[in-house]
């Protein structure tokens, strides 16, 4: 009740008491002068603090309604545009006020969310990343260099092949864990293929977006086959191989990275690879070891002209395999 009469009231049962010039909230229930506290003087600064972001003179109770949206909005638990829609049809429902007072309540809330924006805004600008940014074309994360790791703590984590093993059952059994043949090799350009596209199949399954990086492997390792005699083939297999295992070693290297693979080519593929000399050095000591372990048969003829320590082969009968005479003067074949 007023000095001069009642006092109004809305559709909501709230009364409607003309906006005091202080700009505080007199529908609200903290002391700013609202029905709950009506010794309360609206003009008091002290009371003035208590209103809504900037004096809403709406009533109804729906700036603070609209101040608990504000707060949902900076918990991040309602988008932003939720919450203006909520604020402002908070302030509609009120049913008191004319335009331009709504107006300036919804842009008083709209401020607060704004101010919060923007000291989000400040804080990730002054605290910076705590990742580094990764650089363009990285395969993942982590340092750019990424050294090989030794190879001796491999076994000790895990194998990478069967090993055999053997079980005693007492009594004389035993059981024994051998590692199964493969029922087929990859010797040539065609298993090397059929194999790659199987798993290539499984790898995009699973990594839907390694299809580019294995696409260019797959075609430049068959380019490889192409322009390499298929006596060679055994090589770029070797190489597939030497190859995969460095990307699987690395978290800085792609399959596509073929520059990274030059040192692998020329130890493994090219004429002057150390991979390919110690293969021929290979093969041809063991051609020399099993020379060197035949009979001389140009010795037994009578034809070979090198002393027994400079001849390729040994001079020895080339029949019974026994030193001190040759094959037509051996005793155990005396029809020859």
């Amino acid at each position: 009740m007023s000095e001069n009469g009642p006092t109004p009231s809305n559709s909501l049962g709230g009364e409607i008491l003309p906006p005091s010039n202080t700009g505080g909230n007199p529908q609200s229930g903290d002391g700013s002068g609202g029905p709950q506290n009506p010794g309360a003087q609206s003009g008091n600064p002290q009371n003035q603090a208590s209103a809504g972001p900037a004096g809403n003179p709406t009533g109804g109770g729906s700036p603070r309604d609209c101040e608990v949206i504000v707060d949902q909005y900076r918990r991040q638990r309602v988008p932003k545009s939720k919450a203006l829609h909520e604020i402002y049809q908070k302030l509609l429902a009120t049913g008191v006020g004319d335009a331009f007072n709504i107006e300036a309540a919804f842009s008083s809330f709209l401020k607060a969310i704004d101010d919060h924006d923007q000291q989000e805004r400040s804080a990730a600008d002054r605290g910076g990343d705590r990742v580094p940014a990764r650089d363009a074309g990285a395969p993942g994360p982590g340092p750019r260099r990424s050294p090989t790791p030794p190879a001796f703590e491999r076994p000790v984590l895990y194998r990478t092949s069967f090993t055999e093993r053997s079980e005693s059952l007492g009594g004389g059994l035993e059981l024994r864990f051998r590692a199964v043949a493969p029922t087929k090799l990859v010797n040539d350009a065609g298993t090397w293929t059929i194999a790659f596209d199987r798993m290539h199949a499984a790898m995009l399954f699973i990594f839907p977006h390694h299809a580019r990086e294995l696409n260019g492997y797959r075609d430049y390792i068959i380019s490889l086959f192409a322009a390499t005699s298929n006596l060679f083939h055994c090589r770029i297999i070797e190489f597939d191989k030497a190859a995969r295992k460095h990307v699987t070693q690395r978290r800085d290297i792609e399959f596509t990275d073929f520059v990274k693979f030059m040192d692998i080519k020329t130890a493994v593929i090219d004429s002057i690879g150390v991979g390919v000399l110690d293969a021929q050095r290979e093969s041809s000591s063991g051609a020399a070891r099993k020379s060197k372990s035949e009979a001389c048969n140009n010795w037994n003829s009578g034809r070979c002209t090198a002393n027994a320590g400079a001849c390729r082969r040994l001079h020895i009968c080339n029949l019974c395999k026994t030193a001190g005479h040759k094959g037509p003067d051996c005793p155990d074949h005396p029809w020859n």
